[in-house]
């Protein structure tokens, strides 16, 4: 029995000690030049964020935009917007768009913004998007102003 608390701790160790270094990987990841307010185009255009738009898009709809639409397919993405980390501003957040093929065949706008370690338990990006034409009740402002 003594050896379950003791193994117990060593786990959580492990985990803290993996999260901790994915979290970095993250960071060291991210193409921005702190000196220079700078991000790499190619950001934005990131399969991972553009799929997570897609899944939460499809996930949603029922509930919240009722449109009975999907996302069929993204244009070219593109930042809008850079604001790096300062004394005032804690947070990193990048405003990027990209236009979007809607299961209709209209194209639509997707703007969205990456909030760089603020996902669950500071770990991860956050990301939210908004479409334009589709925000009903302006959750992001009027236009998606808050996420352009």
């Amino acid at each position: 029995m003594t050896k379950s608390p003791r193994l117990a701790s060593i786990c959580l160790a492990l985990i803290m000690t993996f999260t901790m270094a994915a979290h970095s990987a993250m960071a060291a990841d991210l193409p921005v030049d702190p000196e220079a307010d700078f991000v790499s185009e190619d950001v934005c255009a990131q399969p991972g964020y553009l799929s997570t738009i897609a899944k939460r898009f499809q996930r949603y709809d029922p509930a919240y935009y009722q449109t009975g639409l999907s996302i069929v397919h993204f244009g070219h993405a593109r930042t809008t917007r850079y604001e790096p980390e300062t004394e005032t501003f804690l947070i990193p957040r990048l405003y990027c768009q990209v236009p979007a093929v809607m299961s209709d065949g209209r194209e639509r706008t997707v703007f969205y913004l990456i909030e760089y370690g603020v996902g669950f338990s500071s770990i991860g990006d956050n990301l939210e998007f908004c479409i334009s034409g589709l925000d009903r009740w302006h959750v992001y402002g009027s236009h998606c102003h808050s996420v352009r």
